[in-house]
C-alpha cells in the first residue's frame, strides 16, 4: 500500500511538473508557440472579449499593401490579456534582429523588426536598449509551414522590463 501510494505521488509531480514544460521545437506546422515570460513558461490559450473569442496564435506571412513585399508578423494570446508578438520585414531563414523601437501601425507603414509584449493596458517594446531575436529554422512558401526560436528583452515607456526566453514556433498558415 505503501508503495502504490509513493507511485501515486510520484505521478502528481510529474504531472504537475509537465504543465511547467515548454513544448519541444519542433517544424511541422504542428502550430505551436511558446516562450517564458519572466522565467514562467507561457503557452497562449486564446483571449475572449466583447468582441467574441481570438484564437491562441495568429499571423503568418502576409502581403505589405503600402511596400509590396511580404512580411511575417506572429501574435499569441491569452485568455487574461496577455500578447507575445513579434514582426519581422522578412521570413527568410536565418537571425532576424529586433532592435528599434517601430509598430506596424506607428509612422511607417513598413515598421521595422520588432518585438512586443502587452500585459494589463501596458505596452513593452524592443528598442535600441531592448534586444532580442527571431531565428527562423524553416521557412517553407510551398507547405507553408514557418518555425523557429525567439528571445528579447521589452521595456515601458517607464522603464518596467520584461524578459521574453526560450521561444519556440512552429505554424502552417493560413492558422
Amino acid at each position: 500500500m505503501r508503495q502504490l501510494f509513493t507511485l501515486f505521488l510520484l505521478s502528481g509531480v510529474l504531472f504537475a511538473c509537465d504543465k511547467e514544460r515548454l513544448p519541444e521545437p519542433s517544424q511541422e506546422g504542428k502550430n505551436i508557440f511558446a516562450c517564458k515570460v519572466n522565467g514562467k513558461v507561457w503557452i497562449p490559450d486564446g483571449s475572449s472579449s466583447l468582441g467574441g473569442t481570438t484564437k491562441p496564435i495568429n499571423g503568418g506571412v502576409y502581403h505589405n499593401n503600402f511596400t509590396g513585399g511580404r512580411n511575417f508578423l506572429l501574435t499569441a494570446y491569452m485568455g487574461n490579456g496577455e500578447t507575445v508578438e513579434f514582426f519581422l520585414e522578412s521570413f527568410e531563414v536565418g537571425t532576424h534582429n529586433l532592435d528599434v523601437q517601430t509598430f506596424r501601425s506607428g509612422p511607417s507603414p513598413s515598421p521595422e523588426n520588432y518585438g512586443v509584449y502587452y500585459k494589463e493596458n501596458k505596452t513593452f517594446m524592443t528598442s535600441p536598449d531592448h534586444t532580442g531575436f527571431v531565428k527562423i529554422t524553416r521557412s517553407d512558401t510551398v507547405s507553408l509551414i514557418y518555425s523557429g526560436t525567439f528571445e528579447f528583452n521589452v521595456a515601458t515607456s517607464t522603464g518596467e522590463t520584461v524578459k521574453i526566453t526560450h521561444g519556440r514556433f512552429d505554424i502552417k498558415t493560413p492558422l
